[in-house]
C-alpha cells in the first residue's frame, strides 16, 4: 500500500531540487553575463567565438530548461529521473564550458591566465548551490584540476617552448589556488556529510521510535480490547473510581446490579447507591487504600440480602501516586449459605453427639440407681417379710412406690425428649385455655405440695388463651411446677402468673411465670440449665432425685412454639422461670 504522506514528502523534496536547479540556472546565466562583459577585455582575439558558444548555444538551452521546469511534463519526468544525475551533468557542462573558454583563448590574452578563476567559482558554486557530498566533491575537484592542467600545459607548450620561470610561476600559482578551492570544497562537503549522517541517524531513530510507538499503540489497543472484553464478561462487579467514589468506568455486571445503563453511571458517585452505613464504611476503605497505596482485600458487604466479597485495588501512575481505585465485588451469597449450612450441620452433629452421651449417661446412671433401690427393698421384703412387722413392710413398700414413681417420670421424660430429638414428635397447636391447663397440672402435683406444706397459687385469668400444643404445654407446666415444689422448703409457696407482651418483631405473646421462694440457683449453674452438654441434676430440699432432663425438654418444646425461656434467681431468694407462648 502506498503511503500518501510519503508521496507528499517526495514531492516536496523534488520541488526543493527543482528550485535548486532553477537557482543554478539563474546564477549560471548571471555568470555568463559577467564573463560576456569581460570577454572583450580578457580575450580580445576570440571573444566573438566565446559569445557564440555562450549565448547562441549554452544560454538558450539553459533558458529553455528553466521554462520547462515549470511545466507538468518536466515535473513528471523529474519525478522519475535521478535529479542528482541532472545536477552532475549541469556541473560537468559548466566545468567543460570554462575549460573551453581557456582553450579557445590565446596565451597572450588575459583570459588564458585569469579564467582559471572560473573553475574555482564552479567548485565553490557547486558545493554551495547543490550541497555536494564528499565523494562527488572529490571527483569534481580532481577532474577540474586535471582538465585545467592538461589544457594549460598543452596551450603553454604551443606558445612557450621551453617553459620559462615566469610561466611556471603563473602555472604553479593557479594550481595552488585551484587546490585551495578544492580543499575548501572538500571541507564543506565533509562537514555536510557528517551532518547528513547525523540527520540520517536521527531520522532512522525517529522512524524506529515511531515504529515502536505504533507497535506499542497497537499492543495497548489490543490489551485495552482484551481488558474491555474481560471487564464486560466478568461475573464480578467491577468499577474504576476516584478517591471520592466517582465512577470512571464500570462493567455490565455492575450496571445490572444497579439496574441502570452505563452511560448514566459514569461520572456519578457509586456510594450513592448504598445505604448510609455501607457508604460510611466504604469512604473509610477508599481513604485507607489511597493513603497506604495497598490493596484492601476480602471485605464482606451485604446489599439487598446478597453478600459480596469486595476487593479494593489501587492503580498507581508513573509517579507512584494513586490515580484510580479498582473495586471488584464477587457475589458469595451461595458460598456463605453453604458455609452457614455447614456450621449448622456441624452444630447439629455436636449437639447430637452430646445428646447421645447424655442419653447413655442417664440410662447408665439415673436408671441404674432407682432400679437398684427397688431391687434392694424387694429382696428385703422377700427375705424378711414374715419377720418384719407390718409398719416396716409398709415403709419398704412406700420406698419402692416412690422410686417407681420417679423412675416412671424419668422414663416418660426420656421418651418425650427422644421423640423431640428425632423430630418424629407430633406438633398440633390449637387454641387452649392456659388457666384450665394450669389447674389440671396443679391437681396432678398437689399431693407432692401437700407433703411439704407448699401452697400453689394460680393467678392466671380464666379467659387467657394461647396457641399451643396441649400435651407439650402440660409437660412444660408439669416440669416447671414440680421443680418449684422440689426446690422449695416446707411451708413455701409457688405462684403461677401471666401477662400479654409484644416482641421486637411486633408479635403478640403470653409471658408465663412460675415463681417460688425456694433455695434459688447459683449464677454459674443458671447458664447451663438448658444445655444438655453441661446440665446436671440436683437433689431437692427433701433429697428428691432428678435427671436434669425436665428443663431441657421444656426448652425444646417452647422453641418449637416460637417462644423462649429464661430464669431469674438468687441463692436462698427463690427462682422465677419465665417462658413465652403465641397469643391467640
Amino acid at each position: 500500500m502506498i503511503d500518501n504522506n510519503s508521496l507528499k514528502r517526495d514531492k516536496t523534496n523534488n520541488n526543493l531540487t527543482l528550485k535548486t536547479l532553477r537557482l543554478a540556472m539563474i546564477s549560471g546565466l548571471l555568470f555568463y553575463g559577467i564573463f560576456g562583459f569581460l570577454d572583450p577585455y580578457m580575450m580580445p582575439s576570440n571573444y566573438v567565438t566565446a559569445w557564440i558558444i555562450r549565448y547562441a548555444i549554452i544560454a538558450p538551452i539553459i533558458v529553455l530548461l528553466y521554462i520547462l521546469s515549470y511545466t507538468k511534463i518536466t515535473y513528471k519526468v523529474l519525478t522519475t529521473v535521478q535529479l542528482k544525475t541532472i545536477q552532475f551533468v549541469l556541473l560537468t557542462f559548466a566545468q567543460f564550458g570554462i575549460i573551453t573558454m581557456i582553450w579557445i583563448s590565446n596565451p597572450q590574452d588575459i583570459a588564458f591566465y585569469a579564467y582559471y578563476a572560473g573553475l574555482i567559482i564552479i567548485l565553490l558554486w557547486g558545493n554551495f548551490i547543490f550541497r555536494l557530498n564528499f565523494k562527488t566533491t572529490i571527483y569534481f575537484s580532481v577532474s577540474t584540476i586535471i582538465l585545467y592542467n592538461i589544457t594549460a600545459i598543452v596551450k603553454q607548450q604551443i606558445v612557450f617552448n621551453p617553459i620559462s620561470s615566469e610561466s611556471f610561476s603563473w602555472y604553479f600559482g593557479n594550481n595552488l589556488f585551484l587546490i585551495s578551492a578544492a580543499f575548501l570544497s572538500l571541507i564543506g562537503a565533509y562537514r555536510l556529510d557528517r551532518n547528513e549522517t547525523r540527520l540520517i541517524a536521527i531520522s532512522n531513530e525517529l522512524i524506529n521510535d515511531k515504529h515502536e510507538l505504533e507497535v506499542t499503540q497497537q499492543y495497548l489497543k489490543k490489551s485495552e480490547e482484551k481488558a474491555r472484553i474481560a471487564l464486560n464478561t466478568s461475573k464480578d462487579s467491577i468499577i474504576l473510581c476516584s478517591l471520592d467514589g466517582t465512577i470512571y468506568d464500570c462493567n455490565e455486571t455492575f450496571c445490572n446490579i444497579i439496574n441502570k445503563p452505563k452511560e448514566s453511571l459514569v461520572g456519578k458517585n457509586h456510594l450513592d447507591f448504598f445505604s448510609a452505613e455501607i457508604k460510611k464504611i466504604r469512604v473509610q476503605h477508599l481513604k485507607t487504600v489511597y493513603e497506604t497505596k495497598q490493596p484492601l482485600l476480602e471485605i464482606t458487604d451485604t446489599v439487598n440480602d446478597i453478600t459480596y466479597q469486595t476487593n479494593l485495588i489501587p492503580i498507581i501512575d508513573n509517579n507512584g501516586e494513586v490515580m484510580q481505585i479498582a473495586i471488584y465485588a464477587s457475589d458469595i451469597t451461595k458460598q456463605k449459605k453453604a458455609e452457614q449450612a455447614l456450621k449448622e450441620s456441624k452444630a447439629r452433629l455436636n449437639k447430637s453427639n452430646k445428646t447421645k452421651d447424655k442419653f447413655l449417661s442417664i440410662i447408665a446412671h439415673d436408671l441404674k440407681n432407682p432400679i437398684g433401690t427397688i431391687l434392694g427393698f424387694a429382696e428385703l421384703l422377700n427375705h424378711n417379710f414374715d419377720k418384719n412387722d407390718s409398719q416396716t413392710n409398709k415403709e419398704y413398700i412406700g420406698h419402692i412406690q416412690q422410686t417407681v414413681g420417679s423412675t416412671y417420670k424419668l422414663l416418660e421424660n426420656l421418651l418425650l425428649w427422644s421423640q423431640s430429638q428425632s423430630e418424629n414428635m407430633n406438633y398440633n397447636p390449637n387454641k387452649e385455655n392456659l388457666f384450665l391447663l394450669t389447674n389440671e397440672t396443679i391437681k396432678l402435683l398437689n399431693q407432692s405440695a401437700i407433703k411439704k406444706s407448699i401452697t400453689i397459687q394460680n393467678k392466671l385469668s380464666s379467659s387467657i388463651y394461647v396457641y399451643t400444643d396441649k400435651n407439650m404445654l402440660l409437660t412444660i407446666l408439669r416440669n416447671l411446677i414440680s421443680n418449684a415444689i422440689k426446690f422449695t422448703p416446707e411451708n413455701g409457696k409457688v405462684i403461677i402468673s401471666a401477662k400479654p407482651i409484644v416482641d421486637e418483631k411486633n408479635r403478640s405473646f403470653i409471658e408465663v411465670s412460675v415463681k417460688d421462694n425456694g433455695i434459688g440457683i447459683k449464677p454459674d449453674i443458671q447458664s447451663t440449665l438448658f444445655d444438655i452438654a453441661t446440665n446436671t441434676s440436683s437433689a431437692g430440699t427433701n433429697n428428691e432425685s432428678g435427671t436434669g432432663l425436665g428443663l431441657i425438654l421444656c426448652n425444646e418444646f417452647i422453641l418449637k412454639h416460637g417462644g423462649k425461656i429464661w430464669v431469674k434467681s438468687e441463692s436462698n431468694m427463690g427462682s422465677e422461670f419465665i417462658f413465652t407462648l403465641p397469643k391467640i
